[in-house]
Order: C-alpha cells, then structure tokens, then sequence
C-alpha cells in the first residue's frame, strides 16, 4: 500500500510539472512576437537617429569646407547600411516585425525618406537620405559598399573633397 502511494505521487509530480511546461509554452506562443515585434520598433529608432548623426556630420563637412575629415562611429544591430554612390544616397534597410509606416507610402522625416513594404510574413523598412548637391563616394571609389550588422561600431571618416562639377565630392571612408 504504501508503494502505491509513492507511485501516484511521483505521477502526480510529472503531470504537474507538464501542465506548468504547457502554460509556460503557451505563454511564450503569445509573448515572444510581441516581445520581437517592440525590439524591432527601437532598432529602427535607434537606426534613424543614426541615419539622421551620419547626416549632420556630411553636412557639418560640406559647411567647414574642403579638407574637413569627421570621425564617425556607425552601429548597426540588425539589418543593412548600403552607400550607393551610383544613386547619390545612403540607405538603411532591415527585416522588421514591426511595421513602422503604412506600407508603400514614402514618409519624410526631417531629410530621411522612410518607407515601409510588406514581405509575406514581416515588414521591409528602409530609411534613404538623396544627394543632390554632393557627390558620395566610399574609399574614393563609385562602387556600392554595404555595411552589415556587427557587434561592434564601425569607424568612418566623412571627408569633404572640395568642388567636382557643382557638387561638394564627399568620400566616406573606414579606417
């Protein structure tokens, strides 16, 4: 009798401890998109404040005129910084939860064009800032660079080169 006892009470220990597995699931089910979705929605924040850092260190280096070279520390957590050199501009793209604008719609924040499409499950957002009076180059040369997520910063250097066919010539490069 009293190893029937033993018996249902370590019984009754598993089937509890399965039921507080279950919830705990559960749980998680309904937390972690929302959980994803508010992280997404800061790194965004955070990745426009520095689109809009990288844009008033470009224009302080058009203002001091040639010569002027301004360090200046790049962190991405999550998605992409591509300088398009070809198209006159620099975007940040990213794979988001969070849908930060009303999708297909172009919406100007301060010099930053930000813009948010639908993907099948998520949202794809990009922030864009367009040169028309400077001419951006990465390391002195035409070609796309695309700056990916990394754990720590990236250091680069804004540079005013003077004046190339009515357009302040503005090379970022890395050191």
């Amino acid at each position: 009798m009293n190893m029937e006892k033993r018996a249902q009470v370590w019984v009754e220990t598993v089937i509890y401890t399965l039921i507080g597995l279950v919830i705990i699931g559960l749980l998680l089910a309904f937390v972690k998109p929302a959980i994803d979705e508010k992280r997404d929605q800061i790194v965004l924040q955070q990745s426009l404040e520095m689109m809009n850092s990288i844009n008033g260190e470009i224009e302080n280096a058009i203002y001091y005129g040639k010569g002027n070279s301004i360090p200046v520390e790049i962190s991405i957590k999550k998605g992409e910084l591509v300088i398009k050199p070809s198209e006159g501009e620099i975007e940040f793209k990213m794979r988001s939860k969070y849908k930060y604008s009303q999708p297909g719609k172009n919406v100007n924040i301060g010099k930053v064009i930000a813009r948010t499409n639908e993907a099948t499950t998520d949202y794809d957002v990009s922030f864009k800032i367009k040169y028309d009076s400077a001419s951006i180059t990465f390391n002195n040369e035409a070609q796309d660079k695309i700056l990916q997520q990394a754990p720590t910063p990236y250091k680069v250097y804004i540079t005013n080169n003077g004046e190339e066919e009515d357009k302040i010539k503005i090379d970022i490069s890395m050191s």
